[in-house]
């Protein structure tokens, strides 16, 4: 009660201002930080291959997102904004003598788009700030923040060109989820991904590019891809910076019209600042997807994975490796996404010493337009982390809803709360955090 009580004292007055003006009208569909253009997949690294049974129309696509979109000259614009404040229990994520406070919450957000006779540009953005009040949390005063773009050519109908390119800024994989609402990742690594006490901000940098070739029913795909971690450092803190250099060979055939299997194998060289925990490995997987079924879109796959470690002391890790996402509209208004996977990663537990980890992650999220003037979205996350050699196992778990009520077709009042924790039979690492938001949100 004391949460809600602070909170409201410091919302309520930006909530009734806002009410005083609403007008009942069409619907708005502003979420914080969601991308404008429906559809959008920010991870090319793990594309699906081209649906042969049902090809993409380029030019209908672009007639139909033109419908949402601000046109300035050959692109399609979509962008959105959130403004509102902020309590957060624990913006630190201490694990003990936790300091709440209120704050400022700025998220802006958007996309584009560039269609031409053979091929597709798709340009996306975020940042979302949050600045707290008390200065004892001002450590935590961070910018989210993602960045990017992909091609997509396809000068002949059975060659297809991806390449990509992203910028990522963040404390750990539910900060993005809990701000664009993406499902996917980009990190190769399982480091950085789990949220925990004292946990850095880190940039992350990613190049990735690949070629499709299709034989009839058939296909075979290659690309490769390079990521960058970065750490805000501390004296105090060992570096975990690393580059991931990870090359894919994918090959496999569409069983039916809308059925397909494949196999794939891929090798990565992972170069930590810390040597100990650098590593040479493999992947090796099988799977079946579809391009779309009706109301479902997805892969699921397993295989095997390894990590060669250079430390002797750590040697091989092995594990089991499977995954897949699933996109889900049972009803023209309900959508769900979910994305799973597990990664061999690697713990710098100090500036001497570290080891393997096996990093699973299940994300998801729902949207829901409940009523043309409401519309609401979920996320919820589940991280496993297990150390080798090591008797310590991590649990971080996260969930949240949002709620939009708009006020005009554009304009809407966005009420949203997040819940992170962690908890692991390791000392002073467990913790738990809840953030309320309230603020008007925008999108074209």
């Amino acid at each position: 009660m004391e949460i809600l009580s602070r909170f409201a004292r410091l919302a309520l007055p930006v909530a009734c201002a806002l009410a005083s003006c609403a007008v009942l009208v069409p619907r708005a569909w502003a979420q914080i930080g969601t991308y404008g253009t429906p559809g959008l997949n920010l991870d090319t690294t793990h594309a699906p291959p081209i649906d042969t049974a049902h090809p993409v129309d380029l030019r209908q696509e672009m007639r139909d997102q033109a419908k949402e979109a601000l046109i300035l000259g050959d692109w399609l614009i979509f962008p959105t904004a959130f403004v509102g404040g902020i309590y957060d229990t624990n913006p630190t994520q201490a694990a003990s003598g936790a300091t709440a406070s209120e704050g400022l919450r700025l998220s802006l957000s958007g996309s584009a788009q560039r269609y031409g006779d053979f091929d597709k540009t798709d340009l996306y953005g975020m940042v979302d700030g949050r600045l707290y009040t008390n200065g004892a949390a001002s450590v935590s005063d961070i910018t989210t923040a993602k960045a990017g773009g992909i091609e997509t050519y396809s000068p002949l109908e059975d060659w297809t060109f991806r390449g990509q390119g992203d910028f990522t800024r963040q404390r750990d994989i539910f900060d993005t989820l809990g701000v664009n609402h993406t499902v996917t990742s980009l990190n190769t690594t399982g480091v950085g991904i789990a949220p925990t006490t004292a946990s850095q901000v880190y940039n992350q940098l990613t190049g990735a590019g690949s070629a499709e070739k299709r034989f009839g029913n058939a296909f075979a795909d290659f690309g490769g891809s390079v990521v960058a971690q970065i750490y805000d450092q501390t004296s105090a803190t060992a570096s975990q910076n690393n580059v991931v250099y990870t090359g894919t060979a994918r090959g496999g055939f569409w069983m039916t019209p809308d059925i397909y299997g494949f196999v794939e194998g891929s090798g990565d060289s992972r170069d930590f600042d810390t040597s100990v925990i650098s590593s040479n490995g493999y992947r090796v997987i099988a799977g079946v997807g579809t391009g779309r079924i009706g109301l479902v879109k997805g892969e699921v796959y397993a295989g095997y994975q390894a990590e060669m470690f250079r430390s002797s002391a750590i040697g091989t890790s092995g594990s089991p490796a499977f995954g897949g996402q699933l996109d889900y509209s049972p009803l023209p208004e309900l959508d769900i996404k979910v994305g799973a996977d597990r990664t061999i990663g690697a713990s710098q537990l100090s500036a001497t010493t570290g080891t393997s980890t096996r990093v699973t992650d299940v994300l998801a999220v729902v949207s829901y337009a409940l009523a043309p003037e409401w519309s609401a979205s979920g996320r919820a996350g589940y991280i496993r982390t297990g150390y080798k050699g090591v008797n310590r196992t991590d649990d971080s778990w996260t969930v949240g809803p949002t709620l939009t009520y708009s006020v005009w077709r554009n304009f809407g009042l966005t009420l949203d709360y997040q819940h992170i924790g962690t908890t692991s039979n390791a000392a002073l690492v467990s913790f738990s955090r809840d953030i309320v938001t309230v603020g008007a949100s925008y999108k074209y």
